[in-house]
């Protein structure tokens, strides 16, 4: 899985330290004891121009850097872009701003995923779960140092994007997404202005409308 294309990525041109990366630098998720292939390495190695750095996305059921970290292009922005991370503590603000009796069709029993939870407040309510999120949460504090180390990031240079994630059934120990992973999306371009497509979270009681979304 990880040597897959979803657990490969470059950020736009940064300067790190003194030294210029026009294209970007490349970046990747593994961990020492379980790294995409010596010849995908090798090979993303030889890049140098583009020196390739590894964060750690084992922690992850399908182990993808993909899955939780990506950039959007930002004129604004100090560096032109932002750098998008997922963030559980933004989701559990974002879920108490809302009516703790909102229903949620997409993640009750039976529903599209099958998750059991009725409400915002059965969600804001899971001990477990909050348990479960604080140890991601450590994990993306650590893993965020590491990219602004590697890509010269300052915190007006990061947008926090919400999420949760769940230990499901196959995944073992692992976690996988519980708000479908916002953070894992896709930059076009339609008619000169930039679109962006990203996972639909379903944080609403009526799925039609969107609008309604938190």
């Amino acid at each position: 899985s990880l040597d897959y294309g979803g657990n490969l990525e470059v950020s736009p041109p940064v300067t790190v330290g003194g030294v210029e990366y026009p294209y970007g630098r490349i970046y990747y998720g593994g961990a020492p004891d379980y790294l995409p292939h010596q010849a995908t390495r090798g090979a993303l190695d030889d890049m140098k121009i583009q020196k390739p750095f590894m964060a750690d996305s084992t922690w992850l059921c399908v182990g993808h850097i993909d899955e939780f970290t990506t950039t959007i292009p930002d004129p604004s922005a100090p560096k032109g872009f932002r750098f998008v991370i997922a963030d559980t503590e933004s989701a559990w603000a974002l879920l108490e701003s809302v009516n703790p009796s909102t229903a949620l069709p997409r993640y009750a029993p039976g529903g599209w995923s099958g998750h059991s939870i009725d409400s915002i407040g059965e969600m804001l309510n899971d001990r477990s779960l909050r348990n479960l999120n604080e140890e991601v949460q450590e994990i993306l504090d650590a893993e965020k140092e590491r990219f602004v180390e590697e890509l010269g990031l300052t915190e007006d240079d990061i947008i926090y994007m919400p999420s949760l994630f769940e230990e499901p059934q196959g995944c073992g120990d692992y976690v996988a997404a519980l708000i479908p992973r916002m953070a894992n999306l896709i930059v076009s371009e339609s008619s000169g202005e930039p679109v962006i497509f990203l996972a639909d979270p379903f944080l609403r009681s009526d799925v039609q409308d969107q609008d309604s979304d938190p």
